[in-house]
């Protein structure tokens, strides 16, 4: 009975952490196209600045650190 429950558990845990896989990868493919739009939007000069900036703060989100 024991083993059932720890199995359970095992396997939800795997499938919690594939999830929160599964979310990682596709926040950083919305920053990817928000960096791509970005760039095609800007003049090149402050362009990478902004879009380093747009990058960092939802990272800072996802991790709870203030920028």
């Amino acid at each position: 009975m024991a083993n059932r429950v720890f199995g359970g558990l095992r396997k939800f845990s795997a499938i919690n952490e594939q999830r929160q896989i599964f979310n990682l990868v596709f926040k950083m493919n919305k920053l990817k196209t928000k960096y791509k739009n970005l760039v095609q939007s800007k003049p090149k000069s402050s362009s990478l600045s902004t879009a380093l900036l747009v990058i960092y703060q939802p990272l800072c989100v996802m991790h709870k650190k203030p920028i």
